[in-house]
């Protein structure tokens, strides 16, 4: 017989590997993305348009099976994904925007400071959902330091 612990654990270890995968795509994507945005042939908002219509394309590819009944959600529910992906959008494009105009290794640490405002914003409005301790707070306080020792030392 499995304990809640051993049932919990199987998915909490997926999703940090999902988030270790996440996490060397971001930089990946970065490091190439500004390697294209460093001459004066790709604006920004190209490069971001096509990033988004390939990622378009493989979600899709991913998510086709179960499209039909994620359409038929809640209005609510189609309206807060219609809004987060305006906001992933913009935030795809300023990532591009920045990488045209910064150095990666200055402007991916400024990236890095999502954490913070995920938290913050997670403790204003997901209280029911997510439960945020003080280690967590100690540590996203860390990864700000961290991204101000970089910026510092790039002036």
């Amino acid at each position: 017989m499995t304990t809640i612990q051993e049932k919990i654990r199987g998915p909490i270890i997926i999703g940090t590997l999902a988030a270790i995968g996440s996490v060397v795509c971001y930089a990946t994507g970065q490091v190439v993305a500004r390697s294209l945005l460093s001459g004066d042939e790709t604006p920004p908002q190209v490069g971001s348009a096509i990033t988004l219509f390939v990622g378009m394309l493989v979600l899709g590819a991913i998510s086709a099976r179960n499209l039909p009944k994620d359409v038929r959600a809640p209005r609510r529910a189609l309206l807060w994904i219609i809004l987060a992906g305006l906001l992933a959008s913009t935030g795809a494009f300023l990532s591009f925007f920045a990488l045209s105009l910064a150095p990666v290794v200055l402007a991916s640490p400024i990236f890095a400071i999502s954490p913070l405002l995920t938290l913050f914003l997670a403790a204003a409005l997901l209280r029911q959902v997510e439960r945020i301790t003080m280690r967590t707070f100690i540590g996203s306080f860390l990864v700000i330091g961290g991204v101000m020792l970089v910026i510092l030392s790039n002036q």
